[in-house]
């Protein structure tokens, strides 16, 4: 888990790829930074510590931010090869989330990882079903 993520979500653009490689350059991987690109049809995502917000936005502040997500935790669940050949698998995760009223935010996959998004407040309740359902 971690917490403190930014996610900084702007209309697709050119001009915004462009800035990646300058963002990239700011990230400080040894030190246990955060930084996932998303590049969507419609949108262009970036997901940084909260503490580098300034500096991404400061890079990218002639682009259209469409949505700015504060005070989100990542929950990156690693499944074992068995699972990664189950059918369902991410539906079930993420029902169980549902049916326990917690919201993803984004959900991000680099089989095995899966990597979800949340709210900071929800964090702790989403951690203990995942033990939860890990144990059965």
């Amino acid at each position: 888990m971690r917490d403190n993520i930014h996610i900084l979500d702007f209309e697709k653009d050119k001009g915004v790829v462009r800035e990646l490689k300058r963002i990239i350059e700011t990230v400080n991987y040894d030190q246990g930074d955060t930084l996932k690109i998303v590049i969507g049809s419609n949108s262009i995502k970036i997901f940084i510590d909260e503490k580098k917000k300034n500096e991404v936005k400061e890079l990218t502040k002639q682009f259209n931010l469409l949505n700015e997500y504060t005070e989100i935790s990542e929950i990156s669940i690693i499944f074992p090869k068995e699972a990664m050949e189950t059918r369902g698998i991410i539906s079930f995760i993420t029902r169980e989330f549902m049916v326990h009223d917690l919201v993803i935010l984004e959900c991000l996959t680099a089989s095995p990882e899966l990597l979800v998004y949340m709210h900071d407040s929800d964090v702790v309740k989403a951690y203990d079903l995942i033990k939860q359902i890990k144990s059965q």
